[in-house]
């Protein structure tokens, strides 16, 4: 019976341990969402200078060097 017992708690034991995993996996989750936050906030700095940029530089046709730049990556 005494074998049975410290089983059972070594079982408890083990299920602990992947609270403990599932936790630290909640939390890597955490550091991701913060991380795409973070890429978002890039994404709307990154527009913002673009669109910055365009409106400056309308009267010098920049919109249309852009444009061919965008085609020649995508030929890449």
């Amino acid at each position: 019976m005494r074998r049975v017992d410290t089983m059972g708690i070594m079982d408890i034991e083990r299920i602990s341990m992947g609270i403990m995993d599932i936790e630290r996996i909640s939390m890597g989750i955490m550091d991701i969402e913060r991380i795409s936050m973070g890429i978002m906030d890039i994404e709307r700095i990154s527009k913002s200078k673009v669109h910055k940029f365009t409106t400056k530089n309308m009267d010098r046709n920049e919109t249309h060097t852009s444009s061919v730049i965008h085609a020649g990556r995508l030929t890449y």
